[in-house]
């Protein structure tokens, strides 16, 4: 599939089954109600969350949602590095983990941050609407991916290296 030439992982060949069979072989339906369920893509920072959000939503014709960019600064009103930068780590974990409590979308694939699954609440709450997947993404290339990045907002990076939050997150 020419869209997705250009993801590197050992994930971008389930993508184009996804939209009717489940991974495990088992041939059921992957969302039997798919236009209500949400699909919640989850892992480090650097993973493609946000890439493959934007190819399984063209690929399900569902909403894409990035939780940054287009929950947490709306909601906030400032930038995620500013409000990680005011609260600190701790604070920005429940202070996140709070705003993922308030949704309540439908249809929508969304790239979570790298620490939504640190608040259990939350992780509760989204569950009730969709589905988990986890992309599993060696950590040399999170590492490398993360470098040309130039990311600014990952928890924990204050006090730690980006090694030891992968480590510590899996």
């Amino acid at each position: 599939m020419p869209e997705m030439d250009h993801l590197k992982s050992k994930n971008q060949y389930w993508l184009p089954n996804l939209r009717s069979w489940a991974t495990d072989g088992t041939k059921r339906p992957l969302l039997s109600d798919s236009k209500e369920r949400n699909i919640f893509l989850m892992g480090p920072p650097g993973a493609g969350k946000t890439t493959v959000a934007k190819v399984l939503g063209k690929l399900l014709e569902k909403h894409v949602m990035d939780i940054d960019d287009d929950w947490l600064e709306i909601h906030w009103k400032t930038s995620v590095a500013d409000k990680l930068a005011e609260l600190g780590d701790e604070g920005f974990l429940e202070a996140e983990g709070e705003e993922m409590l308030k949704f309540q979308k439908k249809n929508y694939v969304v790239s979570l941050t790298g620490s939504n699954a640190l608040h259990s609440r939350s992780m509760e709450h989204l569950s009730k609407s969709g589905i988990f997947i986890y992309l599993d993404v060696p950590t040399s290339l999170i590492l490398s991916r993360c470098k040309l990045m130039k990311i600014d907002r990952i928890v924990g990076q204050s006090t730690k290296s980006l090694a030891d939050i992968l480590a510590y997150r899996q």
